[in-house]
Order: structure tokens, then C-alpha cells, then sequence
């Protein structure tokens, strides 16, 4: 078995912890849609795989570990970390002002979501994808 085998299956025993696929994908911040994939036949790529890890706060790589997983769904997803929070949403806010974007809270507290992440996996985004995810996400 190589490690996307690996990955689906351990992925396989998460979802199995839940009522629905859909609420595994809601606790991810992912689609439904995209999530079936994962656990049906796309592989996962290790950005994925870490950030699924992170997401419910479990140890890094034990997604990439062959063998029985102990998997808590009660456990809380882990501790915000309030200063790069902090940065996503200053980083949101700034990009808006200086493009002089109409946003809405929501739609910036989405693009805040998506660049806390980065923050927290140490891959920062330029003002350019910024720019551009918020842009993607403004309702016309």
C-alpha cells in the first residue's frame, strides 16, 4: 500500500467516527463533494493530509501511519492562535481598503479563514493571491 492508499484509509476510519461525510467536511472547512473524492479515489497530497490534521487536531503525519488509528471527535480541534489570526484579518482588511473593495464581513472573514491557515502552515500569501481570492469571493 503506498502512502495515498494509506491516507484514504486512515481518512476511511475518521468518517466512519461521524453521522455524515458532511458533517466530517463541515469540521474541515471543505466541500462535501470534494471530500468524497478524497476518501473514494483522489489522492491526497501532503498539504492536504496536514492541513486535515491540523484541522482536527490530531499529531502531524499519523494520517501517512499505516495501522490503527485512535480517533476522538469529541476532542476540540485545537487552540487559535489569536496573533496570526490577528494578521490574517489586518492582511484582509488592508487589501480591501487599499483596492477600495466593497467586501462583505463575510466574505472577508472567509478569505481571513483561508490566509489564518497559511499563516499557521508558514505558506504566506502574497497581496496578489489575496487580492485575488477576495475578488473571487465578492458577490457582484
Amino acid at each position: 500500500m503506498n502512502v495515498h492508499d494509506i491516507r484514504r484509509e486512515n481518512l476511511k476510519k475518521i468518517a466512519a467516527g461521524y453521522k455524515q461525510q458532511k458533517d466530517l467536511a463541515d469540521a474541515l472547512g471543505m466541500a462535501p463533494a470534494y471530500l468524497n473524492n478524497l476518501i473514494s479515489f483522489k489522492n491526497m497530497g501532503e498539504r492536504t493530509a496536514r492541513n486535515i490534521e491540523h484541522s482536527l487536531g490530531l499529531p502531524a503525519y499519523c494520517l501517512d501511519q499505516n495501522g490503527d488509528m485512535v480517533v476522538d471527535n469529541d476532542k476540540p480541534s485545537g487552540i487559535i492562535d489569536s496573533a496570526k489570526l490577528a494578521e490574517a484579518i489586518e492582511l484582509v482588511e488592508s487589501v480591501v481598503s487599499e483596492n477600495n473593495l466593497s467586501a462583505t464581513e463575510s466574505e472577508k472573514a472567509v478569505v481571513a479563514a483561508i490566509i489564518y491557515e497559511d499563516l499557521i502552515s508558514r505558506e504566506i500569501p502574497t497581496r496578489k493571491e489575496l487580492l485575488r481570492m477576495l475578488r473571487v469571493r465578492i458577490t457582484k
